[in-house]
């Protein structure tokens, strides 16, 4: 049967953790024993992006969370900010009464979650938790840079510190209110562009959906990092990120890229749409620019 779950925009304030308790509620719902690790790298499953006027209003958000696996999170965005659904397994739920005596909070007393969510497990139901969170799409965690409301409304450049992303590791920030990507991609990640070409809608990527210096193969500054606006350009879903090669439901002629979930759209790694899906155009590029060899800044243009 259909489960959802609906976030009220009441929510807001109340949900944020503060830094030593979100790493406390990190390791809690992730500490398994011998029972297996919370999929973290697993694919996202379909987050929902309302429009931005509904985010300024605080709309609420209807999530679909049947297709959960136990012990996995996924994320989905709610009032320009990324919210974490995790599907605790017993076993993950047995190990927060343990942790009492090593919290500072062990009874929730600030008013940091719904007086209905003040109990153990800080949920309504036991194994299914939500919380306000940083994104990350992989361990180990990379900071995101975070800025103001009134920044973000006023579409406040975000510099993000790039020195320790992963080759292949994908990172989230939020710039004006979108979840924006930064991909470090390897060698052979750039190799596979070329052999998309006959694959994609736009290969010359001619519609003007990135600053003209990213208008090359690549759709980037430096071929290695490449930047780009998370919300597919079908819907306004959130793609998963998918490097591995010919995994069983892509195909075996799949060479890493970007999947939605939520009607099938795809696009290679550098944002740009297969033919025959949905999504019309190409993943959109945003100005940056480099503020030092391992620092990025978002929502600046950099010189053509």
């Amino acid at each position: 049967m259909r489960q959802t779950a609906r976030r009220k925009a009441g929510m807001g304030t109340e949900a944020i953790v503060n830094k030593d308790k979100r790493r406390f509620l990190i390791g809690a719902t992730s500490v398994v024993g011998g029972v297996g690790a919370v999929a973290v790298a697993v694919p996202f499953v379909m987050s929902l992006w309302p429009s931005e006027r509904a985010k300024a209003a605080g709309a609420p958000i209807e999530v679909d969370i049947s297709k959960i696996e136990p012990g996995q999170k996924i994320n989905v965005e709610w009032r320009g900010k990324v919210c974490w659904l995790i599907n605790r397994t017993p076993e993950m739920v047995a190990t927060l009464p343990k942790l009492d005596d090593r919290v500072a909070d062990p009874k929730s007393n600030a008013p940091q979650q719904p007086a209905y969510c003040k109990n153990e497990t800080r949920s309504i139901k036991p194994s299914l938790w939500i919380a306000v969170g940083i994104v990350a799409t992989a361990v180990p965690f990379v900071m995101s840079f975070w800025p103001s409301e009134r920044a973000k409304a006023a579409g406040a450049p975000v510099e993000v510190d790039i020195s320790k992303i992963e080759p292949g590791q994908k990172i989230n920030v939020e710039w004006r209110g979108k979840v924006t990507w930064i991909v470090n991609r390897t060698p052979e990640m750039l190799a596979t562009l070329p052999k998309m070409d006959d694959r994609v809608v736009d290969p010359k990527s001619e519609v003007d959906h990135q600053p003209k210096y990213c208008k090359n193969e690549n759709r980037s500054i430096k071929p290695e990092y490449w930047v780009a606006v998370g919300i597919c350009t079908h819907l306004g879903c959130s793609p998963t990120y998918r490097p591995e090669l010919a995994p069983a439901d892509l195909g075996s002629d799949w060479l890493g890229g970007f999947f939605c979930p939520c009607h099938q759209s795809k696009f290679d790694l550098a944002g740009r749409v297969f033919k025959g899906v949905p999504a019309p155009t190409n993943l959109v590029v945003p100005p940056y620019r480099y503020a030092s060899d391992t620092r990025i800044v978002i929502g600046e243009d950099t010189k053509a």
